[in-house]
Formats: structure tokens, sequence, C-alpha cells
């Protein structure tokens, strides 16, 4: 529900004495209005700024949701505004992550652990320096040293901060690995690394033997979602389609979430490359979904065209 500004600004200035539940729709209102381009950027970004006391999993929930794809949105434009943007991340979730610390607290409920889970992983994610110290350290000192539910979080720390050493030693880890969960979060943290070189190794050990059928989707996804992997992964896609639409084009999940994912996009110049791409490479299983993606990035355009630069401004004003 939208409301008028000072309307608003009441509700921000009251936000920790609501409930959970209200605090939770709050910030899913204020974001999602401000995506529709019914509400200034300044709104859900100050109700995010108060978010560094928060300690219910409902509300940081939708707020990590909501970063995470204004995060997408943002990914063409300067580097000091995504640099901002991490920067306002980091900060809010660095104070309850760190009251949370690593190691299960005796008594906490399963939302605490969930909640653990997901601020650290943000904090790796946005560059939080201590955070990444910490899952480093944990990385060194082996599995034991941490929970098995924050694997993924260290395993992406050390990946993501680390060189090849790491590298090789995780992937040596997934070849070792036999339950399937554990290998499908370790081909997670592989996809985050920073280096193409390893992004494109990846992929090409997507369609390989090292991994199972149904895995591959799920290793692809997860290099697209990088910021370095998605053009990456996009004009890999294209040129390994043929192997891709054998596997998965009859229908079902995977080729359905192959499509899924190109809906991060933002730009005329992809819209134009997918539509030309399916126009000759049908997709029948997929078509609607083909739809759907091609109208979300639509809107997706005429957001960065109205609403990047305010936000930009207010991030350098704000953050810094």
């Amino acid at each position: 529900m939208n409301y008028p500004a000072a309307t608003w600004a009441c509700l921000l200035h009251a936000f920790t004495e609501f409930t959970s539940s209200d605090r939770s729709q709050l910030i899913d209102d204020a974001f999602s209005i401000s995506m529709a381009g019914l509400l200034g950027p300044s709104v859900p970004l100050s109700f995010a700024l108060g978010l560094d006391r928060e300690r219910s999993i409902a509300v940081w929930s939708p707020a990590l949701e909501h970063l995470d794809k204004l995060a997408t949105l943002l990914q063409d434009q300067p580097t000091t505004c995504l640099n901002s943007l991490q920067a306002l991340i980091s900060s809010i979730v660095a104070p309850s992550a760190e009251q949370l610390g690593w190691q299960p607290i005796p008594g906490e409920s399963h939302l605490d652990g969930l909640l653990r889970m997901q601020l650290l992983m943000a904090a790796v994610l946005n560059a939080n320096q201590a955070a990444i110290q910490a899952a480093r350290q944990l990385f060194a000192l082996g599995p034991e040293a941490y929970p098995s539910e924050l694997q993924l979080v260290v395993l992406t720390a050390a990946i993501r901060y680390g060189g090849a050493a790491e590298f090789e030693a995780i992937l040596q880890m997934y070849r070792e690995a036999s339950f399937a969960p554990e290998k499908i979060r370790i081909l997670s943290a592989l996809a985050s690394s920073r280096n193409t070189t390893a992004l494109h190794g990846l992929l090409a050990m997507a369609i390989g033997p090292d991994v199972r059928p149904q895995d591959t989707v799920k290793l692809v996804a997860a290099v697209f979602k990088h910021p370095k992997g998605k053009l990456l992964t996009w004009e890999w896609m294209k040129q390994h389609w043929d192997i891709l639409d054998h596997r998965y084009g009859s229908g079902g999940f995977a080729i359905t979430h192959l499509i899924r994912m190109l809906q991060d996009f933002s730009s005329q110049a992809r819209l134009d490359d997918i539509n030309n791409f399916f126009r000759d490479n049908p997709v029948p299983a997929a078509q609607r979904e083909l739809a759907r993606v091609q109208e979300e990035i639509s809107g997706s355009m005429r957001w960065v065209a109205h609403s990047a630069t305010p936000v930009c401004a207010w991030l350098a004003q704000n953050i810094g």
C-alpha cells in the first residue's frame, strides 16, 4: 500500500515499534512500490538503513531479496554506485551477524540459525572484511571448525577472496563429496570465483562427466548469478545450446530455469540478443516463460531509465 510522503516519514520514525510482521510488510511494500516507479528510492533505502539492529528473519528475508534485486538492476551503473550499495548492505548486516556469531548459541531457535546463515552470507558477498577474515580462518582450520549449515558461507569466502590454491582445494572437495546436497553447495561456492578463467572452466565442467546432468543447470545458474558471470554464461549458453536443448528441451524444470535466469538482464542490447536467438532457436516447452522474461527485462529497463540515477545519487549522499 502506498502512502503520502508524511505518512511514510511517520512509519519510518516508528519502524522499530511495529511487530516483526508489520516491519516485514512495510519493507516489502516500500521496495515493491518504489520498483514500480510510484515511490522515490529514498523511502525504501531509508528503511534499509534502519535494519542495523534487526533480528527477525521475517524482516531480513524480504529486505535482502529486494537489495539483491537492486544490485542486479544497478549492474551497469558506475562502480562507485555499486560499491556504495555494497557498503550499505555490509554496514546494516554486520551488527546482527556479529551478535549471532559463527557458532550455534545454546537454546537458540531454528530461525536464528537460518538468520545467521543469511546475514553472514550477505556480509561475505558484500565485502565485509570482518566476516571475510573470520570465514577464511575457519576454512583454514577445516570443516570441524564450523557448523555444516555454514559450509556454503565459508567456502564462498574462501573462493571469492582466495586464490588458485583455495579454488583447487574446494574443487577437490567437490570430487570427493558423495552427498548430493553437499556437492551442489560446493558447486555454488566455486561459482562465486571472481576469476573469469575459473568461471569458464566451471561452465565447461557443467556439461562434462564430473557434473550430474540434473546438476548442470544449477551450476550454470550459479555462474550466471555472479556479476562477472552473466554475459559470460549467456554467450556460453548460445554456443552450447544444441547440447542444452538436446538434454532439456522437451520440457520440465531445467529448460524453464535456464530461460528464467535471463530475466536479470536489463538492457536493450541483451533483450534484442535474446529475442533474436530464440527466434532462431524456438523453445516451445518454455515459450510462456520466455515471454515473461522478455517483459521482466523491459520492466527493468524502464526502472533503470527512471530510477538508477536517483538511487546512485542517494547512495552517494548517504553512504559515500
